[in-house]
This record gives structure tokens, sequence and C-alpha cells, in this order.
């Protein structure tokens, strides 16, 4: 996975769905307690699994660089991700449009990916003697009311430098039509949930109500206006909201995620939306 991919958190070409990338490598690992390969190159789990009559199977692909080519420092990169089975259209063909584009990188499978990633090392790299890339994706599903699927991606990677990056984002899809649902699809007021979203995410880093946002210890904002994040999801008790790093704080603040309760959004939120 490539995190320079990975920070295009929209693609207006694909769906303006958020951005995942995944890994590649060379050579197979398999643990003892998932069974070999199918055709598809992909390492299935045991059995489907069916959520409100969507069936997936969780599918495992891992793969390692060759250890000469890589001079002892081979890289390594492992994609688990759900196979859904009988999906109907649109919402079939958007879910394509995302594995092969965003999750799988251009590829036609995770298998082909994750090659791409631990295949010969480039030019510049050579006579490295320890490189020990990785590169991770776990794909879930989090969240299907018959209405509304969402799935999260958690990511980690790291190719070289002071420390690796990771991150966490979601998915949610509206099942009837395919389309990707944003927080301006989920409210008609939209400063109204800025507001409640600034309150939550003061008081989650403990920042006074009254004081300078900007200022504050580690924000990386240019104003007292913190922007919506882009990534978020549904819940049982309410709007999950995640910045990841580098989005409004330095890495070494870690991401930042709050539950907006739907008894506080009861205002700003469509119909629809609430529960």
């Amino acid at each position: 996975m490539h995190f320079t991919d990975m920070k295009k958190l929209k693609i207006a070409a694909v769906l303006g769905l958020v951005v995942f990338s995944a890994c590649n490598s060379g050579q197979k690992q398999e643990a003892a307690s998932i069974p070999a390969t199918d055709s598809t190159g992909a390492i299935p789990a045991p059995a489907a699994v069916t959520i409100d009559t969507l069936v997936y199977t969780m599918r495992h692909v891992e793969e390692k660089g060759d250890s000469v080519a890589w001079k002892g420092g081979e890289p390594h990169c492992s994609i688990t991700y759900p196979e859904f089975q009988n999906m109907p259209s649109p919402l079939k063909d958007s879910l394509a449009v995302i594995y092969r584009k965003v999750l799988f990188n251009d590829h036609a499978t995770a298998r082909e990916m994750a090659k791409a990633f631990t295949g010969a090392p480039d030019e510049d790299l050579d006579g490295a003697t320890s490189i020990n890339w990785f590169s991770t994706l776990d794909v879930s599903v989090v969240g299907d009311n018959g209405k509304i699927l969402s799935l999260e991606g958690v990511a980690e990677e790291y190719t070289g430098g002071a420390h690796g990056m990771h991150g966490t984002w979601f998915i949610n899809l509206d099942r009837a039509t395919g389309r990707q649902i944003e927080l301006n699809d989920i409210t008609s007021n939209l400063h109204g949930l800025s507001q409640l979203n600034e309150q939550y995410f003061r008081k989650e880093k403990g920042v006074d109500a009254q004081g300078s946002l900007k200022d504050a210890p580690g924000m990386l904002i240019e104003d007292d206006t913190l922007p919506l994040p882009g990534n978020f999801t549904f819940t049982k008790e309410g709007i999950l909201m995640q910045y990841n790093v580098y989005e409004v704080m330095p890495y070494v603040a870690g991401p930042t995620t709050y539950v907006i309760p739907y008894a506080a959004l009861d205002k700003v939120l469509k119909p629809e939306f609430k529960r």
C-alpha cells in the first residue's frame, strides 16, 4: 500500500471513494490456520459470513520479497479483505471499482498488487542491506443496516525514514444506489454539524471551549476553524469521526477518534439518518 495514494481521500474519477492503497510481495506465506489459496490466488477464510442478506468470505493474501534481490532485507505485505457473493447491482459495480482501482491499485487481484510491492528493488536501492519494508491492509465490514454498507480499512506501512505510516479509513455506501455517502449527504445544516464536531473534538483533546483551537498544543490548523473530517462512519451510538495523523495534529499525537451521539445530532441530521 502506498500512503502517497492513501492521502488522496477522494478520487472523483473513481466514484469519489476513499482511497486505500494495498501492498504487494513475491513469495507466498501461509499461516497454518488458514486454508491454501484458491484459483484467485487469495487465501479464503473457512466460512462465509452473512450480514442482512449480504454474503462475503474473508480473503487473505500474504507475500514476501526475494531475500537475495533485497540483500536480506526483503519487504513483506499482507492484505485481508471481504469478497462478496451474489451482490446486486449497482452496489456490486461500485465495489468492483473500489477493489480494482483503489484497493488493488489498478491491479486485477490482490496477489498481483502484492507482488508489485515486493518485486525487484529499484536501481537506487541497489546495495541496500536492510530495507525491511512492510505494508499491511485489513479491510472489514463494520456496519450494514440494510440501507448502508460500511467498510473499514486499517493500513500501516514502512518504506524507510524515521517512522512508518498508519491510518484508518471508512467507506459508507448506499446499498440501493452504490453511491458513497459523505458528510454533506447526511445533513442539511453543515454549519451546525461543524459546530458539534468542534465541540466533541475539543472535549476529546482537552481543549477549553473558549480557548484558541489553532494555538492548542500540537494543532496543525491555520485558523480557529476546525475542518470536518472526510473520514467517518455510522455506529449504534452515533457518528464516529476520524482524523488520521497529520490531518490536524502531528504524527506523535496519533489519530483522533470520537463519537457524536445521535441525540446530540438530532437537529442537524436528515430524517433518514436519525436513529
